[in-house]
This record gives structure tokens, sequence and C-alpha cells, in this order.
């Protein structure tokens, strides 16, 4: 009897330390990379944390902070790996948002979502390589997942998705996605989406796809590309139409 009581004690004592025990850990991270015909790229990183029991308040008093920032998490979970995984080194993100997801209960914890949406420039490089066809290469050095001793790799908990412009049409890409799966020729028909979750090495990674305009997309850019080039003249111009306009007005009401 008194073996027993002491192994009930003990059992409870297990059970309290681990009660009290409080921790978070990143179990799961997905990367979106939906690319734009003007080489920006709008990512959306979603990462899964679990979190124990004696956690909850503490995750659910973090979320009610006013507008905390990925250092402000990890320092108050105390785990590494909130980060953004596409950047330009050369070029800061925009539009940032970080939105803290509600919990999701499990019979030994609770499961949450830490949501990144933000866009990055010059995530592709463009060449016209026809009337009205563009050719896009994937700028790999955008990469911010795990550097491992032969280069950047993807972890095996981390999903990496890549979205191309309706329309266009992949021509190359190492290593190959894990879906969709190539035709028996190694291509993709109609495919727009791609992905890559088996730890895949990103060390060579090659990524291209063939965009063709409209005439009418054409125009439009045309105009766009000399309003940019030229929009401080046109203000100028319109400035002294308008002075010109206001001058002849004058003159003529002064004349009666």
């Amino acid at each position: 009897m008194r073996n027993i009581l002491i192994l009930l004690a003990l059992l409870f004592s297990v059970s309290a330390i681990a009660q009290v025990h409080a921790y978070f850990m990143v179990t799961t991270t997905n990367t979106t990379v939906i690319l734009s015909p003007n080489n920006s790229a709008h990512v959306i990183d979603t990462i899964n944390i679990f979190i124990s029991n004696s956690s909850e308040q503490q995750y659910i008093q973090d979320r009610a902070a006013v507008n905390p920032t990925i250092g402000d998490w990890e320092a108050a979970l105390q785990i590494s790996g909130i980060q953004e995984h596409i950047i330009n080194p050369k070029l800061s993100i925009h539009s940032f948002t970080l939105l803290p997801g509600p919990l999701r209960y499990t019979s030994n914890g609770a499961i949450a979502y830490l949501t990144m949406d933000y866009y990055v420039n010059n995530v592709t490089m463009m060449s016209n390589i026809g009337p009205r066809k563009f050719k896009y290469i994937f700028n790999d050095s955008v990469f911010n997942f795990v550097n491992t001793a032969s280069g950047e790799a993807l972890p095996q908990n981390a999903r990496l998705n890549i979205i191309i412009p309706k329309g266009a049409s992949l021509i190359s890409v190492y290593p190959l996605p894990d879906s969709p799966q190539s035709n028996f020729l190694g291509t993709f028909d109609n495919d727009t989406a791609f992905s890559w979750y088996l730890g895949e090495p990103l060390s060579k990674f090659s990524f291209s796809y063939v965009l063709s305009e409209s005439p009418e997309q054409e125009i439009v850019g045309f105009f766009s590309g000399i309003y940019d080039a030229y929009a401080i003249l046109i203000y100028l111009m319109i400035i002294a139409i308008a002075f010109l306009i206001v001058l002849y007005l004058y003159n003529k009401v002064s004349a009666r």
C-alpha cells in the first residue's frame, strides 16, 4: 500500500511539473510567393506554432498586444524561426502585416498560426524575347530559409509555393516541384502553382517562365512608361497651360 502511495505521489509530481513547464515550438512553415508581371511578389508566410497547456494564457495576452513585431514574438515565445522567408538583400520589404491567429485546442495543448503578409520587389528579372512576349527568371538570392554546408536549403518542416501570373507558361525549373507532377515530356501544362516540401536544396534553384501580353496591355504599358519617364515635364506643361489660360482671361477682363 505504501509503495502504491509513493508511486501515485511521483506520478502527480511529474504531472504537475509538466503542467508548469511552459513552452512554444515552431512545427511547420508555409511560404507562398505570388509573382506579378512587374517583377515584384506578394508573399504570405504562415508559421504553425505548438503551445503547451500552461502557455496558452501567455499566448492570448501576447496576441492582445498592439502591433507586436517579429522580434517581440520571438522574445515572448522564446523561439527562433519567426522570420520572412523571402527578402531582397538590397531592398526592404513593404506593406508588412503580422497577424497572430486564434488558438486551436488539441488534447495536449494548442496550435496557432502566425501569418506574415508583405511585398518584395525584384523577385524576378524580366527580358523581352519577342513581340509582346517576356521571359521572367526567378531571383534565388531572395530565399531566406536555412544555410547548410551546400548552400540554401528548404527545411523538412517547410513548404514553398510559387504562383505565376495567369496565362504564364513555365519553361524551366530545378529542382522539379513535389507538386504538381510533370507530364511524360517533363513539362507542365496550364499549371500556375508549384510546391516544394520534401527538404529540397535551393542552392542551385532555377525557375523561369514566359508571359505574353495582349495588344491592350502593350498600349497601356507604353503610355505608362511615357508617363513615368516624363511625369515632371507633364506636370510643368499642365501648370504652364493653366497659367496661360488664367493670364488670357485676366487680360480679356482688363481690356473691358
